[in-house]
């Protein structure tokens, strides 16, 4: 009978083990690397490489004696992040085969199956090669991704960064094959480098070594052809090693291709709302105003001459292209950077519009923090309270601070919920939790505050960077179709001193 202690290992990852796998791997992708890149992704924050998770599995699974991995599949199911506990679990095992999950909770991240052959280890020196690789991550589209479309290249990993990468997930070589765990890395390098490249998301993988005598190698040369791109954009490809021109190995890849959208601008929004002053000597807040909804809210309460105060936290590069893209328009544009929820920095821009413009009209509050899907269970409830406090306090706070100078001037304070409050969908608790949160703050901040105005916005899912996942979503609305909507509401008499905005209807 085979004994495994299944009892499961917590593993958290850390920003060095990406910068470790990256140099280990070759793979740049800036989804792991950049935080300025990821957190314009649907995902708002660097995502740990997908192989890396399967390295965590590796490191648990126990692989039989005087056998060597022949064959491995691995599904990255779900995204994994930083600084986060995770658990490791063997689920399955019998003399030649492991099943081992990456899992938060009770949501399985990483699920990798490994099949073992009978094979004594034999070690061998490692051969210094040099492989002319990419530096930068290729850009392909769906017309790029033919079906017979092929990279080739020769690939080894680099030596002392792989090394490290096996110690710090106590991953013994030989037991494994070198050949095997370079193969692996080498796959994180052709997806997030190669094919697709910087829009690739690794789905799933299957690897058979047909050679094991080769499992002392690390240096290979590879085929990777494009077999399929589905209508769900998920991109298939075989995969194909060498070595001297046998063929060591061969299966699968498939990657979710994230597609390029068009971008709501300017441009598109003045087909929508004319360019007309009549807004003109109205002052605006717009918190969360560098992109999406709030870029749009921004450009149409400027477009229709009222000078808004453009708030951002992190995405200085989208702020200054919004300003720059409105230069012409009967408004203007004021960017201030910095964080919203902090009392004490809505109190210095309390101070400064009072100077500068001696009123405030209008304030929007839509900033929220990024939407990733989580249960409602022991090990993650801390995460989702973090997420409803941190939701509350972007509006919270704001409103503190500024609900007396709108009142004063019996203006209005915008509030973006969702549609999500009526609908709740089951992967949303935090969400859900923090837009029902603000809808409440918002009702009896309209009691408290009378001669103000409130209009609480319900949007359906927005066509924006932070929902650009892969899968097709036609109905999803516009974020200029929507800001279009929000501001002729505010052109417009208030009839009620609490307003709710339904754009789904």
């Amino acid at each position: 009978m085979l004994i495994i202690d299944c009892s499961p290992a917590t593993v958290r990852f850390s920003e060095n083990d990406l910068k470790l796998f990256s140099v280990a791997s070759h793979d740049r992708n800036p989804l792991h690397l950049s935080a300025e890149f990821a957190h314009t992704s649907v995902y708002g924050q660097r995502v740990v490489f997908g192989i890396l998770g399967a390295f965590a599995c590796l490191g648990s699974s126990q692989p039989p004696s005087r056998c060597i991995l022949s064959k491995v599949r691995v599904e990255f199911q779900r995204p994994i992040f930083l600084d986060v506990d995770y658990e490791v679990t063997v689920t399955g095992q019998s003399s030649r085969t492991r099943s081992v999950s990456l899992c938060d909770g009770s949501r399985v991240l990483v699920a990798a199956d490994l099949d073992f052959a009978e094979y004594e280890p034999k070690q061998m020196p490692w051969a210094e090669t040099h492989s002319a690789l990419r530096q930068v991550p290729a850009d392909l589209g769906a017309k790029q991704l033919a079906s017979g479309t092929m990279v080739k290249g020769d690939y080894s990993p680099d030596r002392s960064a792989m090394t490290e990468i096996l110690g710090r997930f106590a991953i013994d070589e030989e037991r494994f094959g070198r050949l095997q765990l370079s193969t692996l890395l080498w796959s994180s390098y052709v997806v997030g480098m190669e094919q697709p490249g910087l829009r690739g998301i690794f789905y799933k993988l299957v690897l058979s070594y047909d050679l094991l005598e080769e499992s002392s190698t690390a240096h290979f040369s590879y085929e990777a052809k494009v077999m399929s791109l589905t209508s769900f954009n998920v991109l298939g490809t075989s995969l194909r090693l060498f070595s001297e021109n046998r063929l060591i190995a061969g299966g699968e890849s498939w990657a979710f291709l994230t597609p390029q959208r068009p971008r709501a601008s300017v441009t598109t929004l003045m087909k929508l709302l004319p360019s007309e002053p009549q807004l003109k000597g109205k002052v605006a807040l717009v918190v969360g105003a560098s992109r999406g909804l709030g870029a749009m809210l921004t450009a149409a309460l400027a477009l229709q001459g009222c000078t808004v105060v453009a708030n951002f936290k992190s995405s200085d590069s989208d702020a200054h292209r919004l300003q720059e893209s409105l230069a012409d328009a009967p408004g203007k544009v004021l960017l201030v950077k910095g964080d919203a929820a902090n009392l004490a920095w809505c109190k210095e821009l309390k101070a400064r519009i009072a100077h500068e413009f001696g009123q405030l009209d209008f304030l929007i509050c839509n900033a929220c923090p990024s939407l990733l899907a989580l249960q409602l269970e022991a090990n993650v409830v801390e995460r989702i309270n973090t997420y409803v406090s941190s939701a509350l306090a972007l509006v919270s706070v704001p409103m503190s601070v500024f609900l007396r100078v709108i009142e004063e001037g019996s203006g209005w304070t915008v509030v973006i919920s969702s549609i999500a409050v009526q609908t709740a969908p089951r992967d949303w608790p935090h969400y859900v939790a923090g837009k029902s949160a603000i809808e409440g703050l918002t009702r009896v901040a309209a009691l408290q505050y009378p001669t103000a105005h409130f209009l609480v916005v319900r949007p359906p899912r927005l066509d924006t960077d932070l929902t650009n996942d892969p899968l097709p979503h036609g109905n999803a609305m516009a974020a200029d179709v929507a800001a279009t909507r929000i501001v002729q509401r505010l052109q417009s008499p208030a009839k009620d001193h609490i307003e709710i905005l339904s754009l789904s209807d």
